[in-house]
């Protein structure tokens, strides 16, 4: 061995184990940093004739477990879920108040009771019978109150799925970027763990709102697709979503399916491209199943 090839040799492993450093350095520091994936650097014998020359670095790889991360976010689309019915409902429960609280409708209705019965000791006295109905009629614009409240929350609940599915979009267009970027790290041979943590993280919080199905061919890229097929992302393309929320709300607005000969209702659906309000071909309101939307959804055409 030559005295050049011996010194090319120990600088090509100095140069590699320095690579190593870097990546385990990276590792520790990023320990509780979410979403970070550990990186693990490959090694190749570099060889001249037959002969040994020091070692190359061949990639950065990503250390994950595919199957974890898919159940991660089913669980966050669950989260997603829970958590905006939780915030929701809280604002319900404080609307109907404890039952020993004096603005409860337990306590309407008990007061209505107790002056009714009052009433009906003393048929012949003008006060019971002044308060029998003062006591009805308070009850009665309480629950107009209430209903008014319920109605406005539904509003907001409408209006909030248009904010999340702008949020959709952002994160598909986040995504849809770091895939370009990925594939061409992969076809120059460089690392892309890094874009590939990145667009695992826009992928999750995407899943925090819908339910997703997540495809990745053998150059690097991603697909995302609903969970009944229909495609989200497919680069270059994004299909949009969306959805145009009502002005105001009260009891008898309410959505209607696609299938349902009333097609549109009062409220809007939501659409992914451009939307059919004719047919609801691009509806896809009833095809979430889980995730903030469709909580949301949830609440406002269900619970509330």
């Amino acid at each position: 061995m030559t005295l050049t090839l011996a010194l090319r040799t120990a600088l090509s492993g100095l140069s590699a184990t320095q690579t190593a450093l870097q990546a385990t350095s990276h590792n520790i520091t990023n320990v509780n940093t979410e979403g970070y994936s550990r990186k693990d650097v490959k090694f190749t014998t570099n060889t001249v004739n037959g002969t040994g020359a020091g070692v190359n670095v061949t990639n950065v790889d990503r250390v994950v477990d595919e199957f974890l991360i898919r159940e991660i976010r089913d669980q966050q689309a669950i989260i997603g879920n829970l958590d905006v019915r939780e915030e929701f409902l809280s604002q319900l429960e404080a609307l109907f108040a404890s039952p020993d609280n004096n603005r409860s409708i337990t306590n309407a209705l008990g007061e209505v009771r107790d002056s009714l019965e009052a009433f009906s000791v003393t048929p012949e006295s003008s006060a019971a019978a002044f308060n029998a109905v003062n006591e009805l009629r308070k009850m009665v614009l309480q629950i107009q109150e209430l209903s008014t409240n319920i109605q406005n929350l539904r509003l907001r609940a409408d209006q909030e799925i248009s904010r999340s599915t702008t949020n959709i979009n952002n994160e598909l267009n986040i995504i849809n970027d770091l895939n370009g970027r990925v594939a061409r790290a992969e076809v120059l041979t460089q690392p892309s763990g890094e874009e590939r943590d990145e667009r695992d993280r826009a992928v999750n919080r995407l899943a925090e709102q819908m339910d997703i199905r997540v495809v990745e061919d053998s150059t690097g890229l991603l697909t995302i697709l609903t969970n009944t097929g229909r495609n989200l992302l497919s680069t270059p393309v994004v299909e949009a979503a969306s959805h145009i929320s009502a002005v105001q709300m009260s009891a008898t607005l309410s959505y209607l399916e696609p299938t349902d000969s009333g097609y549109p209702g009062g409220i809007g659906g939501i659409f992914l491209g451009t939307p059919d309000t004719t047919n609801g071909t691009n509806d896809i309101t009833t095809e979430i199943t889980t995730g903030k939307l469709k909580g949301l959804v949830d609440l406002r055409d269900t619970v509330l």
